[in-house]
């Protein structure tokens, strides 16, 4: 079933259980971050997956998930909840670190809304939010919906407007903050999946740097799934927090050695696939057909 969608005000989503690795505290942001508008407020698109909604904010990328129910002045003010709001960042190479925030805060953001055609998955919709210039970068945040298949692909471009090199450490695509998952019950089910190549084709498996991470909660019609589409030399790998659900962490991608983007150049994550509210079996499908067409071993490997 194709998801719709609805222009409307803005969300997102996520295999073998493992001990993940944990990470340290988080660096300091460039600068502090007033508080934000309730979502009623934020001007916002709405994308339909089965019984759940991602909404996705135009004033700073963020985005999250929910439960869908009938409109009303109850639903608009306290939603049904599946994940709290998810953030991205930027680690520029002895420099500060720009988040989603703090590049909102720069100046007004502009949504962008375009056709998207890919050999392999046919027809879709690009819907971007392209920040003001900040620290000379100007960044892109897209989320891209086909029509013929259930997931988004969230892809972060960056360019470098200044007139010299940048050099960038690490690009947090999805930062999944604690205490996101409000209201699971006790028969939900949460595991997570490793990647590896045999004869240069992907096999998920459970062991080494998890790649992806997935929750099923059949009692309130809940199925996540949230995972890295490898195509860069960059590492690629989901890292949770110290304490909490193993949910609840960074998708992180880093560079052996900081990649350079030169006056003018650009550089792109490795995409992130989310799938959301439709039947696990047929996610995990969707995802695995993704990493065959899109996902390459890295130099070495």
């Amino acid at each position: 079933m194709k998801n719709g969608l609805r222009a409307y005000g803005l969300s997102l989503i996520a295999l073998v259980s493992l001990v993940l690795p944990a990470l340290a505290d988080p660096a300091p942001v460039a600068k502090d971050i007033p508080e934000k508008m309730p979502w009623t407020l934020r001007e916002h698109y709405t994308f339909c997956g089965e019984a759940l909604r991602l909404d996705y904010a135009k004033d700073n990328a963020e985005w999250r998930i929910k439960i869908f129910q009938e409109d009303s002045e109850t639903s608009r003010m306290n939603p049904n909840l599946v994940l709290r709001g998810v953030n991205f960042s930027i680690d520029i190479n002895n420099g500060p670190v720009l988040t989603n925030e703090v590049l909102g805060q720069a100046g007004e953001t502009t949504m962008l809304r375009e056709p998207y055609t890919c050999d392999v998955l046919g027809e879709g919709t690009t819907y971007a939010v392209q920040f003001a210039p900040h620290e000379g970068l100007t960044v892109q945040h897209s989320m891209i919906t086909m029509r013929r298949w259930n997931f988004i692909r969230l892809v972060i471009k960056i360019t470098n407007q200044s007139d010299a090199p940048v050099e960038i450490r690490k690009i947090s695509p999805i930062i999944i903050p604690s205490d996101s998952f409000p209201s699971l019950t006790e028969n939900a089910a949460i595991s997570t999946s490793a990647l590896s190549f045999e004869d240069g084709k992907p096999v998920l498996t459970g062991a080494g740097p998890v790649n992806s991470v997935r929750l099923h909660d059949p009692a309130r019609q809940v199925s996540l799934l949230i995972g890295f589409l490898p195509s860069t030399q960059a590492s690629c790998e989901f890292k949770k927090y110290p304490t909490g659900s193993p949910l609840e962490g960074i998708f992180e991608c880093t560079y052996s050695s900081p990649a350079v983007i030169p006056a003018g150049g650009t550089l792109e994550t490795d995409p992130v696939s989310i799938g959301y509210g439709i039947d696990p079996e047929i996610m995990d499908a969707q995802y695995l057909y993704l990493l065959q067409n899109f996902s390459t071993p890295k130099s070495g490997k």
